[in-house]
């Protein structure tokens, strides 16, 4: 074997009598493609640092299961060698291995690789608005605040929210659909002991009512990684943990992520007027507004099931029977009101949702309910509703039907505080927010860690730098 040794950059298409021992640093769960073909993806890496990607096919990936386990080390030989289509290439070398039962594989009990080989630059939450528009990918390290219930839409596809956190302190949401949230998130909700690190790599922002982590095809999640970045993030977490547990928890799947990072484009914009009277549900548009809220006499809050998100007609008082979930589940309050956007042109009214409506009105749904007394909205309720505040927003043309007489009406989708906004100095260093309205979610996050400072060291190079991976004993 020795004289067929090789490393993974030498190793080219169609070639055989070779082998390679790398270490596993990716191992992706089975996914199904739309041909119905079952299919994992895995990382190696040898002791030049090389990496490549490889994929095990359908009755194979059970063959293998207990082989190949991430950070175990193996020696591979003669895996078939193939080019990657361009849309699946992870790395600049265009070449992919496909491992299978026949594929020689033996595990190296008493190799070490220096974990320094696998560069990792993890992107902070708090800058996610700066990768709207990265299509290769990044990486992120967090640990898990909170793990939302699984729930349905209505194409039947599975969601999943999970709360996390990073040094920055911005508590973002990651969204897991379909067969993430089965396989990843079930895992998120299992994890044990305080602030697990979950590493993510090739990931992507959603903007879908703001900036919130999402994954792609080749997204891969590496659960309390032994990598000196992990434990530098969770001694953090452990000397700041009083002051993380104060983080206001959500009760339901809610979306709790920063605001945008970057300022649209000038040529982006448009005046109030200028916006289209037909619905295109695929068009959106920036505008520069004062938002306010001129209807006292609409419905603020409404109710749904907190496993599903439907609307429900319940009492707010009790458990219902839910008719999507089957189940009975008790209702949560959900945030849904009309507020006015106006410039020197003239006003729309336009609908916000939750995420946007805490942030620009710094109010919740459990606030207003307080505040409506008989019918009629408190001075306190009033006073955050109606101040006249300026902000960059995004909005969609959507078609409104009452009595059978169809309207256009537009929806809010996301918001930015105009980039000529002065901002304090005591916000500008603790990411705080610069509006008018004092928002108590945003001001809980700006308190976040001021006056408990971390004693974890900040030298990577305190940290082990190398670990060895030796044979799993078999039970």
């Amino acid at each position: 074997m020795a004289d067929n040794l090789c490393m993974i950059k030498s190793v080219k298409e169609r070639m055989t009598n070779w082998t390679v021992q790398a270490m596993v640093i990716e191992r992706g769960y089975p996914r199904v493609t739309s041909g119905d073909q079952t299919y994992q993806k895995l990382v190696l890496i040898d002791s030049e640092g090389t990496q490549i990607q490889c994929t095990i096919w359908n009755a194979d990936i059970q063959v293998l299961e207990d082989t190949l386990e991430l950070y175990h080390s193996y020696s591979i030989s003669n895996a078939k060698v193939d080019m990657t289509p361009p849309d699946f290439q992870l790395f600049d070398n265009p070449l992919q291995w496909t491992l299978s039962c026949r594929t020689p594989i033996e595990e190296i009990s008493d190799a070490v690789y220096d974990i320094r080989y696998v560069k990792y630059q993890f992107v902070p939450l708090q800058d996610l608005g700066e990768y709207v528009h990265n299509n290769r990918g990044f990486d992120v390290l967090f640990t898990v605040l909170h793990v939302g219930t699984k729930r349905t839409t209505k194409d039947n596809s599975t969601i999943q929210n999970i709360i996390i956190i990073d040094a920055s302190n911005v508590p973002t949401t990651l969204v897991l659909w379909d067969q993430f949230a089965e396989h990843e998130g079930e895992i998120m909700g299992t994890l044990e002991g305080p602030f697990p690190i979950v590493q993510a790599t090739r990931m992507k922002v959603s903007t879908f009512q703001g900036f919130q982590l999402a994954t792609k095809g080749s997204s891969t999640f590496s659960f309390n990684p032994p990598i000196p970045a992990a434990k530098k993030l969770r001694a953090w977490c452990m000397a700041n943990a009083k002051a993380i547990h104060k983080l206001p928890m959500p009760e339901r799947n809610m979306n709790v992520t920063p605001l945008r990072n970057e300022t649209p484009n000038k040529k982006e914009f448009k005046h109030v007027n200028q916006l289209p009277t037909i619905v295109d549900k695929q068009e959106f548009h920036w505008v520069q507004a004062i938002c306010k809220v001129v209807d006292l006499t609409q419905q603020f809050w409404y109710l749904t099931c907190s496993k599903c998100n439907h609307a429900t007609n319940a009492m707010s008082d009790g458990p219902f029977w839910c008719n999507h979930c089957k189940q009975r589940v008790s209702p949560v309050a959900n945030l849904k009101f009309n507020v006015e956007l106006s410039d020197q042109t003239g006003s729309i009214v336009a609908t916000v949702f939750p995420r946007d409506a805490e942030g620009m009105f710094g109010i919740t749904a459990e606030y207003m309910k307080e505040n409506i007394k008989q019918g009629e909205l408190s001075a306190s309720a009033i006073e955050k509703l109606c101040q006249d505040v300026e902000y960059d927003v995004r909005v969609k043309a959507y078609n409104y039907t009452k009595y059978r007489l169809q309207k256009c009406l537009y929806s809010i989708h996301q918001y930015d505080l105009p980039s000529k906004t002065k901002r304090g100095k005591t916000a500008e260093n603790a990411g705080g927010s610069t509006s008018k309205i004092e928002k108590p979610r945003k001001k809980a996050r700006r308190q976040l860690f001021l006056n408990e400072q971390s004693n974890a060291s900040t030298n990577e190079d305190d940290l082990p730098l190398a670990v060895a991976f030796r044979t799993k004993k078999k039970e």
